[in-house]
């Protein structure tokens, strides 16, 4: 970090170097990647309060949703930057992982609701519910048309998906989450791929492909699974690479489609979340 001309902190343990990054390279630029909101990655609560007290030591900010930039009350210079895509992933192998049947695929852990994944499995016993690298799960996931997996690479989990008759993303409700809609990897790389997704309401936002459930409600989570299933495959969204994501977060101003979000922009952001 002593020799860097530029260091960038990720969301999360590494806000917990800031000061110490800028003591050691005064003439750095420090950019802090704002890829989660703190809090709901459950960090603990000195990493917030860090965060808070040394912004001041950064130049400034990336924000892939303007969700996030509440987060952020200090004269910080903010860029909303959305996330990218792997297009690697057209490459992979094509064999399908699946039997014969209708299967429906999740993959990660973060806020995992397995609840969902038990309500659609009981709804839906003619479905094979594919769950990838949930984290802890209890007995409640042992239905015979629920199949859990370990963590599991990316390129290996790009065939799961691009063969399944639909996606889902079963976020545990959390008020702090709806930035969700607009930074979920799982959604983004289902949509990428041509699949419809089902998710909770706060992470749809605007787009067409995903089918909202309330997280408990029964009666929702059967509608958006018919209706996900009726959607069948669509033509794939747009996104950025990761490598034009990389320019802009290093050289902000030389896009003028990377915004800068003022405290104004900060100010309704805030006001979106909590309405």
């Amino acid at each position: 970090m002593r020799d860097a001309g530029t260091v960038i902190v990720e969301s999360g343990l590494g806000v917990a170097f800031i000061e110490l990054i800028r003591q050691i390279s005064p003439n750095a630029r420090i950019i802090y990647n704002a890829s989660d909101d703190l809090a709901v990655l459950g960090c603990a609560p000195f990493l917030l309060s860090e965060l808070d007290r040394v912004a001041g030591c950064l130049d400034w900010a990336r924000v892939p949703s303007r969700a996030l930039a509440r987060g952020f009350t200090q004269d910080l210079p903010l860029y909303l930057i959305p996330h990218g895509i792997d297009f690697r992933v057209w490459d992979q192998e094509d064999t399908s992982p699946y039997g014969s049947g209708i299967h429906a695929v999740s993959v990660g852990s973060m806020l995992f609701d397995e609840s969902f994944v038990v309500s659609a499995a009981y709804l839906f016993p003619e479905v094979q519910f594919h769950i990838i690298g949930p984290g802890r799960t209890s007995s409640a996931l042992s239905r015979a048309n629920i199949h859990v997996y370990g963590e599991m690479k990316f390129t290996e989990t790009v065939k799961y998906i691009s063969h399944a008759k639909f996606c889902i993303a079963p976020y545990r409700r959390d008020e702090n989450a709806k930035y969700l809609a607009d930074t979920s990897m799982k959604l983004m790389q289902y949509d990428f791929l041509g699949l419809p997704a089902v998710c909770p309401a706060f992470a749809t936002g605007d787009h067409p492909h995903r089918f909202a459930y309330e997280p408990g409600d029964v009666a929702s989570i059967k509608n958006a699974i018919q209706t996900a299933m009726r959607q069948g495959r669509h033509k794939p969204g747009h996104f950025r690479s990761w490598a034009d994501v990389a320019k802009r977060l290093i050289n902000p101003d030389a896009y003028p489609d990377t915004p800068l979000l003022t405290a104004d922009g900060r100010a309704a952001a805030l006001s979106r979340a909590v309405a």
